[in-house]
């Protein structure tokens, strides 16, 4: 394993870096990314590629400014890389371990592990020029003409509405979050950013559409975790 961390290393160190002003994308990113969704695919039961990536915190650190600097990048190849990664590394735990949560003490260590990753990842999402980013690519897909739409636009949509619900999904940590009950917690500071975005509207449309359908189950199911 230390052979494949070493790798891993290597691979997290090609996305780019924090500059003075602003984040630098590496040469390599693209196909960094690439390396990562193929390390998560021969992931083990232990899930040691999914915490190492966990503990690296690239979702904050890497994957969200790689998507604010190539917002403006029209059929970027990198940001779709990006959402396949993104929406990989969110999947929910307890989808993970095929809604059964361990009771081995080992899995269950790891299974809470990965929760509490998620829930990191959940705070970078309050964010709101990271949902502002999702809502204009969404947007320009669902505006687009009928013909317009092909295939892979599609799969860029459902992935994006999965990414949303991945992140609703995230269960809340009571003990970080105490919170005066008329403070808003994570949950709420994600609703509220999502809703700046304009993001909500877009669902709905979505849910009351009849051109939409292909997006219906989705749109419906983000709603039902709001």
């Amino acid at each position: 394993m230390a052979l494949v961390r070493a790798e891993l290393t290597a691979t997290c160190n090609s996305l780019g870096c924090v500059g003075a002003e602003k984040y630098t994308i590496d040469p390599q990113c693209a196909e960094a990314v690439r390396d990562l969704i193929k390390f998560l695919r021969r992931d083990g039961d232990d899930h040691e590629i999914r915490r190492f990536l966990g503990a690296a915190n690239i979702v904050e650190t890497d994957l969200l400014p790689i998507l604010l600097t190539e917002k403006h990048a029209r059929g970027s190849e990198l940001f779709d890389l990006i959402i396949r990664l993104l929406v990989n590394l969110t999947t929910p735990a307890l989808l993970i371990y095929n809604e059964q949560p361990p009771v081995d003490k080992t899995q269950s260590q790891y299974y809470l592990e990965l929760v509490s990753y998620l829930q990191k990842y959940k705070r970078a999402f309050t964010e709101i020029p990271v949902w502002n980013v999702l809502v204009e690519k969404l947007a320009d897909i669902i505006q687009a003409e009928y013909h317009e739409k092909g295939e892979e636009k599609v799969l860029f949509t459902v992935r994006l509405l999965i990414l949303v619900r991945n992140i609703l999904h995230v269960p809340a940590d009571n003990d970080a979050e105490c919170r005066p009950d008329n403070d808003a917690n994570l949950h709420d500071q994600v609703l509220w950013a999502m809703h700046q975005s304009q993001l909500i509207d877009i669902i709905m449309y979505i849910v009351c559409s009849d051109s939409e359908q292909q997006y219906y189950l989705h749109a419906l199911e983000v709603s039902i975790l709001q």
